[in-house]
């Protein structure tokens, strides 16, 4: 065989297997990093089209689900508000905002991804649409609305109760007044009128905004 020739077969034999090779590590090791990439925009446009499944309560109401907008993205929506607001957590398709609690925690099964690749890639190939799993917990939204009903009791007679929480809203909702804090040190304390300020219809998130600016 004339030599050029095998040169040139061996060379495009290096290349073939160098492209291998890279895909290889594209496709199969360097997967979840990748995915994981805040600028790559396929994993949110995935996200969109995911159906999350439901969590609900011990009672089977429903604390999150997933909700088909007009042009066919899927958003999560809460309709127990706050109640569970810290084990619920959230799900934002956002990647700067993430997810926490319950929504991070069954990721996984909430995006429907706890079946093998090879039952995934099936359904792909049938036409399915991503379809999460529903997570049931243990929570109990009367057991929660009469614990506040009991604080508010208590507080209507005269005790003094110390509620700690990062819920803004349930601070809100219980208490007359707040001490906030940033980065452990106390930056206000007063009712919850005064953290307001002047602008007495803004929330009291805003006025948190505000002071620990």
């Amino acid at each position: 065989m004339n030599r050029p020739i095998v040169r040139l077969y061996g060379l495009i034999a290096v290349m073939f297997a160098l492209l291998v090779a890279f895909t290889s590590r594209w496709t199969v090791f360097d997967a979840s990093s990748l995915r994981e990439n805040p600028l790559n925009a396929r994993r949110v446009l995935e996200q969109e089209r995911i159906a999350r499944g439901e969590i609900t309560a011990a009672n089977g109401a429903v604390l999150a689900r997933s909700v088909r907008g007009p042009e066919g993205a899927y958003e999560r929506v809460y309709p127990t508000g706050e109640l569970f607001a810290a084990p619920v957590g959230y799900d934002y398709i956002d990647l700067n905002r993430g997810n926490a609690g319950l929504e991070r925690y069954r990721n996984k099964e909430l995006n429907g991804q706890s079946a093998s690749n090879l039952e995934g890639l099936l359904e792909q190939l049938q036409g399915k649409e991503p379809q999460g799993e529903k997570v049931i917990t243990t929570l109990d939204p009367r057991a929660q609305r009469e614990l506040r009903g009991l604080i508010r009791a208590l507080a209507s007679e005269g005790h003094a109760i110390v509620l700690s929480t990062h819920l803004i809203e349930t601070a809100e909702s219980l208490c007359d007044r707040a001490v906030i804090l940033n980065a452990g040190r106390c930056v206000a304390n007063g009712a919850l009128g005064e953290l307001r300020g002047p602008l007495a219809a803004r929330s009291l998130e805003d006025a948190f905004l505000e002071i620990t600016a």
